[in-house]
């Protein structure tokens, strides 16, 4: 529907303002926003936050000598350690995170994994969790995890409107 030309009269229209649907919360996209996923909660920054735009820079100059020479196609191995990188960047803190159960759990004071930037590699980097990092990435690139809390009310979806947080990711989406 062309919404700029609409022959329907300006009172039938639902009135939304662009900035009440899209504006960001520019803080919590740098300084990270908590997101539950299961009984965990992750403290993530946006992927338009400064410190994940210059690690995709990095990245991406890193890569192109191997875009070039492989037709436009990393291999696996190296779309995984780009990921693995992202999402311990978009990773500023988490809470209530267990240790994996086929992880030595010795080497842990408790049942508790701490959030350290090695903890968060060795996490992101393993596996068996690639859905988990996924899901990192997403909430990370979704403009839905930073809205403004007055953009949010508007729609809607706060916490309260909701019954829970609306930041709550549960699978990857791809």
């Amino acid at each position: 529907m062309d919404t700029q030309n609409s022959s329907a009269p300006a009172d039938t229209q639902e009135a939304v303002n662009l900035y009440d649907v899209f504006a960001t919360d520019p803080q919590a996209e740098t300084e990270g926003k908590w997101v539950p996923f299961a009984n965990s909660r992750f403290r993530i920054r946006s992927a338009s936050s400064k410190a994940y735009q210059q690690v995709r820079t990095k990245q991406l100059r890193a890569q192109a000598p191997l875009l070039r020479a492989n037709g436009g196609v990393l291999p696996p191995d190296e779309v995984t350690a780009a990921e693995v990188g992202l999402a311990c960047t978009a990773i500023v803190g988490w809470e209530n995170v267990p240790v994996p159960p086929w992880w030595d759990a010795k080497k842990y004071a408790g049942p508790l994994l701490p959030y350290s930037a090695a903890n968060a590699k060795a996490l992101m980097a393993d596996p068996r969790l690639h859905r988990l990092r996924s899901s990192i990435l997403n909430a990370a690139e979704s403009y839905d995890t930073f809205r403004s809390a007055e953009t949010a009310a508007l729609e809607g979806n706060s916490a309260s409107a909701s019954g829970g947080n609306s930041n709550t990711v549960n699978e990857p989406t791809a």
